[in-house]
């Protein structure tokens, strides 16, 4: 995929500027999940829509991976790598969604499942999260079916790690009556942040 073209699926997943929409509608966006407005599109509210937005979204690509990278023809296959390239795009701005006065504990009646963790030993957050962008990145250069899932497993490792180490949730929250899908993201990672 041209880099436009995965820059402007990551402007489409974010929301940023007007002309986004019509730009990412004549390229068929490859998901659709789009943050919530929040009253200030500055504060740290934001941050925290957009970062929830933005893991969910590669929560979704990442499934649609999962699923299909072992039986894929070769058009399923380049649409894959596509999802790839866009997980890779939008990973880059991980570090930068976490900023200082987003935490949990810094905005009272705002959901977020980060943990203080991330600010206490942001080393350690910036190293796990420049490994999955290297590991992304791996992921959008797979040859082939076989290269793509195995890859796309070690991805899911790091995220995962990140995540056990990062987020705190109730891993059964929300689980009840969940489908094959639903069970799948469950699976991939748990809440998006």
């Amino acid at each position: 995929m041209p880099l436009r073209s995965a820059i402007c699926k990551v402007i489409l997943v974010l929301g940023l500027g007007s002309g986004a929409g019509l730009v990412a509608q004549e390229l068929a966006p490859t998901i659709s999940i789009a943050p919530k407005r929040t009253a200030d599109p500055t504060g740290p509210e934001a941050y925290v829509d957009t970062r929830q937005s933005l893991m969910a979204a590669m929560q979704e690509l990442g499934v649609r991976i999962d699923l299909e990278a072992q039986t894929a023809d070769e058009a399923t296959f380049v649409r894959l790598v596509e999802d790839a390239e866009v997980i890779a795009a939008l990973m880059r701005s991980v570090p930068l969604l976490f900023p200082e006065g987003t935490g949990p504990h810094q905005l009272p009646g705002v959901t977020t499942h980060a943990s203080p963790a991330i600010w206490e030993e942001r080393d350690r957050f910036e190293v796990i999260s420049a490994n999955a962008l290297a590991a992304a990145e791996t992921l959008m250069l797979a040859p082939d079916r076989a290269a793509l899932f195995a890859r796309f497993e070690e991805l899911e490792t790091i995220c995962t790690a990140c995540h056990t180490e990062f987020l705190e949730y109730d891993p059964f929250e929300g689980m009840a009556g969940a489908g094959p899908l639903d069970e799948a993201l469950f699976e991939f990672g748990g809440s998006a942040d």
